[in-house]
Order: structure tokens, then C-alpha cells, then sequence
């Protein structure tokens, strides 16, 4: 096995360089194709596959590559839809070298037939229409039963018969559908009809002779044979179920031929079904339960139903819709729409009401109040999830209506497919936006890159609320008037404490859209909000003590004005502003000796003014050691280096202040703010 892939993984990668070479040709395509055949010769299709895959980088419109992955696709049960597209493309291209064309028309028009688009198979059987091939004549009549053209498959059968007399299927698919006609039209045994009564006639003098191979035609038989021959017929077939078993028509054919009662036939049918049930033969067997001995029979059997039963919601043979019942009352729902194994939704219930849906298809859940009222919705590829009080919101995939044999006092529930569509069966899906407007409570994932979410409590379809979670921990909380946001509350560090407050409101002009659209997605996700958003104001508690001590306020002119530092008066001790682009910035802080607030005004990088409390002093720039002296400069200045580093050594913040003592017994006042270096001669 090793060197087996080893041996693919070296085929693909020579493939991939020389058709990345743009000399890919037929003669390589050739060999693939040859070596694949080979694999498939010895069963091995996933190399068989391979192969195909790297055949076609060379040449794409060689059919056998794609019959080749259509089988393998078949052997690995992938969903029929992979196949048909498979072998649409090996019927589109015409270039086949080595398989027939006709059995990938016939295994095309057996998907068809089975996923139950009749019209497709009988269109691509005109392909194979010139090959005398039983299998194209019968998917032919089979197709013509379900689409209701019964004079023209009886026609097929009528040719298809003469060409092969020993052959069981047609003789088994005439029976089969001509029984199904007429029960529709309530005829009773035996079933004689002028305008099939010779082929009838005809097929059943055949069946004595290719009944073992398969034996249920004496079944079906039985109901267009006078009654003498009908009792023949049944005696034949139950001779031989020791070796073949019990076909699950058995019970219903010999009751109606007279050979087991009405108890005894729902009784025989139920040990054969196994307790996997087809409603369409159910629903007949359970009608025939006419007399009261029988009635009250399929009561008590009813009542403690603990079975599955399959149901065709077009009636066309697809068996899309499974029901698992316990106790009499539905347990589980499960919708598979081609009957492929892929299941599109399935339901679970709580003695019979539905509690749980999950749609894989569309890749959502739901949960329910009381159905069909939903509790909540989650849909997984979005992240959002919806909840809702009782009866706002209604949705079901399925209703419930009672069985025809059921009883009025404890009738029996089955599952029916709502808004289905004649042609395909879909059913109306949960519409995400019709959520959004009738839940009461939303959770939204954020666009922040982070796993964080924010759940919203509307009332009458307008925020009221929301609290934002990361990684499932509440890090922030906001607060709604009247649909618009006024306020957040926020835990910066996420140490369970909530020290930052941001303060929202309209702006008076109509902000930059961009931004709008930031803003509005970091805050409320998905959540429609339709008005512009301006943050106004920021408060921070620094220290811990739950006691505000950072203001920031963005004004619309383009200023930000920041305070900090709390005072004994519960003023601000410093602030900082800033225009729109940082190119005039002003710091104001208070003198440490004399409590007189000094205002430091920089265009960019530079200091322009200083003033203490009302007067403005001179300012006197020491460019070497890019250092601004304030009112005075002093004659020599070696000492500032020293004075920069004690100020860096200070640490990084807005404001940052060091005394600083001269030999001649005068101080240096020194401040760096926003990376500015000033200073003031002190003295005593």
C-alpha cells in the first residue's frame, strides 16, 4: 500500500509539471486511461480515480475518464448527485476509446429513474434507444408507470417481452404497476381491464416458468388470475420461502386472495417489515383492517408503535421523509430528499411535539416554545443566533395530519412536508432577515477578528440593551434610548471590572461614511443601525478605585480634549488637546511650588507658548539640545542632557516633571510633554 502511493503521488506530480508545460497530449491521456482500466480490473478504483483525475489534466474531453469516476464514485456510495455530474459530462463529450457509451447512458438513466426525474431518463435513453439492450427498454417503462403513460409502457413491456421471453423484470414491473392502477381504482380480484387484458393474459402464462427468479411476481400475479389460479399462485410462492423468505407483499396479496384473515395478514406484515415500514403499503394494510375484531387490533398495535416509517412525499417512489415512532407518537424526523443517504433536515420530539431542528442543508437549528412557535434559531454559518417570545416567530419543515385509520379518540400522527413544491418537495426555509425582525433577543458574532459576540434585547424591534462577550466571558455592556445607543461600559484588561465608560450620541453633521461603517460594525455586528454615530465621551477609572480619573471628550470640530488626574475639589489635575490632524496640540497641568495652571501650546513638533495662569512667557529654544527654555535662558546649559535623562527615567507619560538643583543654589523647574523638553529657572 505504501509503495502504492508513493507510485500516485509521483504520477500526479510528472502530470501536473508537464501539463503546467502546455504539452499535455492524447498520447499521455492514453496512457492514464490504460492504467487506469488496470486499476479498475483489479478493484482498486480510489487509484482507478487518481488516475482519471490526472488523465483529464491532459485532455478533458476523454467520456471513459469520467465512466471511470462515475463508477468509482458509486463504489465509494457518494451521493448520486456527484455521479450524474460525472456521467453528464462522459455523455457530453463524444471521444470514447475504450468503454461504451451506452452503459454510461444506462447507469445515467438508472440515477435518473432512481432520484425520480422520469422525463431526463427517457430523454437520455434515446441515446441507447438503437441497442438492443433489456435494461434501456425496461428503464423505459418503468419511466413511463411514473409519469402516468400507461398505454405507452405497456407498449415497451408488450416488445420488450417478445425480445426476451426468460426475463423476470419485465413481467415483475407490469405486474407491479398494473396492481398499483388498480387499487387506485378500488377493483377487486381478479382485475380484468379490456385494454391490458391480452398482454396480461399473456405475461401471466410466463410466470410459471421464471417465477424463481423472482418469485414476488406470483404475488402481484395472483390479482389478475381467476380465483382458482390465484390459490395456485400463492401455494406456489409460500413452497418456496424457505429458500428465498418472505416478500413484504406477501401478507397483503394473501389476504386479499382469501388465505390469511385481516389480523393475520397485519400481524405477518409487520414481523416481515422488521420494523421499517413504507407508509404507501402501511397505509393499505392498516385500511384493510375493515372488521371490528381487526379495527381494534390495529388500535392496540398503534398505540404502541415503536417503529420507523418511510414516506414519498411526491409519491413518487422516493422514500425522502423517515419517521421513527415510540410509544405510538413521532420520536424523530429525518428528510433526505433523493433518499442518498445525505440528510437535508431531521426533527426531534418530545412524545410527538417537536422540540429540536436541524437543517444541515441551509445550515441551521432551531428549537421550539411549543410548536411550530421557535424558542430560538441558530444559524452556524453566520454565528447569529435569534431568540423569541411565544408565537412571535412560527416555522416547521413538516405538519401533522392524522392517518385515515386512525382512531378519532387516539388518532395516529403523521409527518407531511409543509410549502412543498410539486416539482422538487423544498419547503420554505427560515429566512434569517424575518428572524432579525421578530426576535426579542439577538446574538451576533463581532468583525473584529476576535471570537467576540454581542447579544442585543430588542423591544418592538429596537435595541434596549446589549452585552459583548469574549470567548464566552462578558467583557462590556451598553445601554439603549429609544433604539439608539447612549452608552457602554467596558473592561479594558478583562480582569472582571468594568473601568471604562464610552458615551455615544447623533452628531450634528453627517460623518465620514467609512468610519461610520467601522464604528457601526465593531459595535453592533450584523444588527441593522440606521443612524449616524459619534462617540462623545470617554471616561477611564486609571487606578482602580471605581472613581473616574480620564475624561476624554471628541469634540465635532475635530478637537479631542483628554483630562486626568482627579484633584481634593474633584477637578482635573492636567489635560491634553489635539485638532483633527495633531498639528496644534495644547497641554495644560498645574505648577508643583505655586498651584497656577500652566498651558503649553506646540504646532507639531515644536513649543510656541507658555503661560501661567494669565500670562504668557517667552519662549527660547536650546537647538542643540533640542530643549525650550521658558521666560529665561540661562548663559550655559551643559547640564540639560542630565536633566532630559532624569525626565526619560521618569517613564513615558503625558507629563512628566523633575526639580532639578544648579550649583549656584537656583533650581530647574523641568517638564516633557508629548516628547517636548522645557524648562524654567526657579529661584528661592
Amino acid at each position: 500500500m505504501r509503495k502504492k502511493v508513493c507510485f500516485l503521488i509521483i504520477v500526479v506530480f510528472a502530470a501536473t509539471l508537464y501539463a503546467a508545460s502546455g504539452n499535455a497530449g492524447r498520447s499521455f491521456a492514453l496512457r492514464y486511461l490504460n492504467l487506469a482500466m488496470n486499476a479498475v480490473s483489479a478493484d482498486d478504483y480510489e487509484t482507478a480515480d487518481a488516475l482519471s483525475v490526472t488523465g483529464l489534466s491532459y485532455d478533458q474531453t476523454v467520456s471513459d475518464f469520467w465512466f471511470i469516476r462515475a463508477n468509482a464514485a458509486e463504489k465509494r456510495n457518494d451521493p448520486p448527485k456527484n455521479i450524474i455530474e460525472y456521467l453528464e459530462k462522459a455523455i457530453t463529450y463524444t471521444d470514447w476509446l475504450k468503454y461504451s457509451k451506452t452503459n454510461a447512458v444506462i447507469m445515467l438513466a438508472d440515477l435518473y429513474y432512481t432520484t425520480g426525474s422520469y422525463s431526463k431518463c427517457i430523454d437520455i435513453l434515446k441515446d441507447a434507444s438503437k441497442y438492443s439492450v433489456p435494461e434501456v427498454y425496461y428503464l423505459e417503462a418503468a419511466s413511463m408507470y411514473a409519469l402516468n403513460k400507461v398505454k405507452e409502457a405497456r407498449n415497451i413491456i408488450s416488445f420488450a417481452t417478445s425480445l426476451y421471453p426468460d426475463n423476470a423484470e419485465f413481467v415483475s414491473l407490469f405486474f407491479r404497476n398494473e396492481y398499483e392502477i388498480c387499487q387506485k381504482s378500488g377493483a377487486q380480484v381478479p382485475y380484468k381491464e379490456t385494454s391490458n387484458v391480452e398482454l396480461c393474459q399473456s405475461l401471466l402464462k410466463r410466470v410459471y416458468s421464471i417465477f424463481e427468479k423472482s418469485p414476488e411476481i406470483l404475488l402481484y400475479a395472483a390479482f389478475f388470475a381467476d380465483q382458482e389460479e390465484a390459490s395456485n399462485l400463492i401455494r406456489l410462492y409460500t413452497a418456496g420461502t424457505d429458500v428465498y423468505g418472505y416478500d413484504i407483499f406477501y401478507p397483503f396479496a394473501s389476504m386479499k386472495c382469501g388465505f390469511l384473515t385481516e389480523t393475520q395478514a397485519f400481524d405477518a406484515y409487520t414481523e416481515i417489515s422488521g420494523g421499517v415500514f413504507k407508509y404507501d403499503v402501511f397505509s393499505k394494510m392498516a385500511r384493510e383492517m375493515k372488521s371490528e375484531n381487526a379495527r381494534s387490533h390495529l388500535q392496540s398495535v398503534l398505540s404502541g408503535f415503536s417503529a420507523t416509517i418511510k414516506f414519498s412525499s411526491l409519491e413518487n417512489g422516493v422514500y425522502d421523509l423517515t419517521c421513527s415512532y415510540k410509544y405510538g407518537r413521532p420520536e424523530k424526523i429525518v428528510y433526505d430528499r433523493t433518499d442518498d443517504g445525505v440528510v437535508e433536515w431531521y426533527i426531534e420530539c418530545d412524545y410527538g411535539a417537536p422540540v429540536y431542528c436541524m437543517d444541515n442543508e441551509h445550515q441551521y437549528s432551531v428549537r421550539y416554545h411549543s410548536f411550530p412557535s421557535i424558542k430560538n434559531a441558530e444559524f452556524l454559518s453566520t454565528g447569529a443566533s435569534y431568540s423569541f417570545v411565544p408565537f412571535s416567530e412560527n416555522w416547521t419543515p413538516v405538519v401533522f395530519e392524522k392517518a385515515s385509520f386512525g382512531n378519532d379518540n387516539n388518532p395516529f400522527f403523521i409527518p407531511v412536508l409543509s410549502e412543498k413544491s410539486v416539482e422538487n418537495g423544498r419547503y420554505q426555509i427560515l429566512s434569517e432577515t424575518d428572524a432579525l425582525k421578530n426576535a426579542n433577543q439577538v446574538k451576533l458574532p463581532l468583525s473584529d477578528g476576535n471570537k467576540n459576540e454581542v447579544v442585543f434585547s430588542l423591544f418592538e424591534k429596537k435595541p434596549v440593551s446589549a452585552t459583548y462577550f469574549e470567548n464566552g466571558t462578558e467583557y462590556a455592556d451598553a445601554v439603549f434610548s429609544n433604539g439608539l445607543l447612549s452608552l457602554r461600559n467596558v473592561d479594558m484588561d478583562r480582569d472582571g471590572v468594568k473601568e471604562m465608560k464610552e458615551m455615544y450620541r447623533i452628531p450634528y453633521e453627517k460623518t465620514d461614511e467609512k468610519t461610520q461603517k467601522t464604528l457601526t460594525s465593531s459595535l453592533f455586528g450584523k444588527l441593522p443601525y440606521n443612524h449616524d454615530l459619534w462617540l462623545s465621551d470617554l471616561y477611564i477609572d486609571t487606578d482602580g478605585d471605581t472613581s473616574f480619573d480620564y475624561h476624554t471628550v471628541y469634540s465635532e470640530d475635530g478637537w479631542t480634549h483628554s483630562f486626568w488626574g482627579v484633584d481634593e475639589n474633584g477637578g482635573y489635575e492636567s489635560s491634553y488637546s489635539e485638532n483633527f490632524d495633531g498639528s496644534l496640540r495644547e497641554v495644560q497641568f498645574y505648577h508643583p511650588l505655586e498651584n497656577v495652571l500652566i498651558t503649553a501650546m506646540m504646532r507639531g513638533e515644536r513649543l510656541i507658548t507658555i503661560s501661567v495662569g494669565k500670562e504668557i512667557y517667552s519662549i527660547f529654544y536650546d537647538e542643540p539640545n533640542d530643549f525650550y527654555w521658558v521666560y529665561k535662558r540661562p548663559s550655559e546649559s551643559s547640564f540639560v542632557p542630565k536633566i532630559k535623562s532624569l525626565l526619560d527615567e521618569q517613564g513615558s507619560g503625558l507629563n512628566v516633571m523633575v526639580i532639578y538643583d544648579l550649583e549656584d543654589g537656583s533650581r530647574v523647574l523641568a517638564e516633557k510633554t508629548c516628547g517636548v523638553y522645557f524648562g524654567v529657572i526657579v529661584y528661592d
